[in-house]
């Protein structure tokens, strides 16, 4: 990573482009909620936008909606397009990111994801190790063979409540 942000600092540089860095520019705080999805609050040097609810789950949703809101923050500014907080805070609820940790049924419990990766699969073992270690969780699991099966599944079975079915389509 720091190789990368070297990268991009230099090219940002040589185009004369800004660069805006989450946590140094602009930053979110997660909030508890109760409930599915996540709260949390958005700060830049304009201000606050206090208490937006995200319908997603995962820490990692607030950081996407941390960039997507700086991203068109500065993008407004510069199509002068007028908004408001109301506006931000409404679309980022609306928002909905079908297969990614969707859930389908309250209860039982059902949610599916399609995590397509070892990173994807990192975020799902982080969301279940923190939200779920208080129940058992039944996984149904499918990879193509080109996306690291072994490593994604090491992910999984390194939880103790996650009970894993293997299966193919």
């Amino acid at each position: 990573p720091d190789e990368a942000i070297k990268v991009v600092k230099q090219v940002a540089k040589e185009k004369e482009a800004p660069l805006l860095m989450m946590d140094k520019d602009f930053s979110s705080k997660a909030k508890l909620e109760q409930g599915w999805g996540e709260k949390f609050d958005f700060s830049d040097s304009r201000g606050e936008i206090s208490n937006i609810h995200i319908s997603m789950e995962g820490f990692h949703q607030i950081e996407n909606a941390t960039l997507a809101i700086e991203t068109f923050i500065q993008f407004a500014e510069l199509e002068g397009i007028n908004y408001s907080n109301k506006d931000i805070k409404n679309a980022i609820q609306k928002t909905q990111w079908l297969g990614r940790f969707e859930l389908l049924n309250k209860e039982p419990l059902v949610v599916i994801d399609g995590a397509h990766n070892t990173a994807a699969m990192k975020r799902i073992s982080q969301l279940l190790r923190k939200e779920f270690a208080d129940r058992e969780v039944y996984v149904i699991l499918s990879i193509l063979a080109d996306k690291q099966p072994n490593e994604m599944l090491d992910e999984l079975l390194k939880l103790p409540n996650v009970h894993v079915t293997v299966t193919r389509f």
